[in-house]
């Protein structure tokens, strides 16, 4: 157990939970960005919950999975115009909850109090989180699924059971519920499972039967979306990558891949679309394409199936550079800094009737720290991902958490691989890893610095 006495445990604990109340009051009471970008189509879909259809059949949307929708939908029922307060007030709570569910769990595998408050304090630390839950984006209450699947994986880890194993399973279709990034992670989790049993040389067939009884229980959780896509489109499927993002990791300039146009019919038609002057493809973001492909007449399929062909067309082409690019994005996810502050102030305001408030004196006060937050500096994610690397370290030093450290590294490189190969690097899609980062940090640091 740790040296801190009760006295000392306890002071340290209030003054965190005061600072982390603080820092949720201040950001809320700087006031509510506007709904709008993708927070419209959110807020929309919720609307359409609300209206009955909870699985979305009025919209045809392939790309995302409804438990957002219908988070928004409960307040939206019952709130009134007061609903975008009322989520708002949830998705903080739900950011409280994450922060000390990680400090808990870093105790919990320790038996340290030190662990716990040294989790709590940098997780009091991360500003731009507790600012996203201002926000009507699905990172705030999917960041609360990953801490409750963490929670349940390293139960798993702890006691190996079948029942263990299927609680990660329903845990992991509640996540990809709200957002279908980990729809893949059973891949990561079942060779975890796997490198257990031949660490701890145990009966293999043990952990295949545990991994079979996650898998059954995740698809059949996950099913019915499934089903509703094979009803809308004809063929089953949970999600489908969208055009734009096809089209920003293969063509798309800076951190896409800038790749060439390749020489097929298809690619000259697109482009005699876009830029019907021809020429070099000059204007290559993702959105101008493809809202110059829809204003050339084609339908979302026409352009999906345009966009998907000259994108395969010129991977084969150019394979060497798209791997290239989609390798330099994998170590760029965890360097990727905060540019610019996330603010929405800027856009069309679009508030459905909803009340808010802007507090200029607290939003000056608050907005010059969300500018200059450590995480919009390159150096410092730098140290952290060397703090990252020391803690794997720590990890994989005892057999106790070896486990730990392996099933970490084998999720964030998942996370990473998945954002690598389908969206270009963004802090708001590693944001959502901060409670497990702090967990390898805290634990793992814990371990370098334990004697022998």
């Amino acid at each position: 157990m740790s040296q801190i006495g009760n006295k000392s445990f306890w002071l340290v604990l209030a003054v965190l939970v005061g600072l982390d109340l603080g820092k949720h009051l201040l950001i809320i009471l700087m006031g509510l960005p506007s709904i709008s970008l993708d927070a419209i189509q959110y807020w929309e879909m919720g609307k359409l919950v609300s209206a009955g259809d909870p699985f979305l059949l009025g919209l045809r949307v392939d790309y995302r999975t409804p438990a957002y929708a219908w988070f928004l939908s409960v307040f939206q029922l019952t709130m009134g115009n007061y609903a975008l307060a009322a989520i708002v007030l949830a998705q903080h709570l739900a950011m409280l909850l994450s922060s000390f569910g990680t400090a808990f769990l870093c105790g919990w595998l320790t038996a340290s109090r030190g662990a716990f408050l040294a989790a709590y304090a940098l997780s009091v630390a991360c500003i731009t989180r507790a600012w996203y839950a201002n926000v009507l984006l699905s990172e705030t209450l999917f960041t609360f699924a990953l801490v409750l699947l963490w929670f349940a994986w390293l139960g798993y880890l702890r006691r190996p059971t079948a029942m263990a194993a299927a609680l990660v399973g329903i845990v992991l279709a509640a996540s990809v519920w709200i957002r279908a990034v980990p729809q893949l992670l059973y891949v990561p989790l079942i060779a975890a499972m796997i490198l257990q049993a031949l660490l701890q040389k145990e009966k293999l067939s043990r952990y295949l039967g545990h991994a079979l009884v996650m898998l059954a229980v995740y698809a059949c959780v996950i099913a019915p979306w499934y089903i509703r896509n094979s009803q809308l489109y004809g063929k089953p499927f949970l999600t489908r990558l969208p055009a734009v993002n096809k089209w920003e990791v293969c063509f798309q300039d800076s951190s896409g891949g800038n790749l060439p146009l390749p020489k097929t019919p298809n690619a000259a038609r697109l482009l005699s679309i876009i830029q019907p002057e021809g020429g070099e493809l000059k204007d290559r973001y993702c959105y101008s394409v493809v809202r110059r492909l829809e204003a050339g007449g084609l339908g979302a399929d026409e352009i999906d199936q345009l966009v998907s062909d000259v994108c395969w067309s010129g991977i084969r082409e150019y394979p060497r550079q798209f791997l290239w690019s989609a390798f330099k994005r994998f170590g760029n996810f965890w360097r990727c800094t905060l540019n610019p502050y996330p603010s929405y102030g800027d856009h069309t305001v679009y508030y459905d009737g909803q009340f808010h408030w802007r507090n200029e004196s607290v939003a000056s006060m608050i907005e010059p720290i969300l500018n200059n937050s450590l995480s919009r500096f390159l150096r410092w994610n730098e140290i952290v991902l060397a703090m990252i690397s020391l803690g794997f370290f720590g990890l994989l030093r005892y057999q106790s958490s070896r486990m730990i450290g392996i099933s970490c590294v084998l999720i964030f490189a998942y996370f990473a691989a998945v954002t690598a190969a389908a969206e270009i690097e963004n802090f708001r899609y590693r944001m959502i890893l901060e409670p497990a980062t702090i967990t390898v940090v805290v634990i793992g640091l814990r371990g370098i610095l334990r004697k022998q």
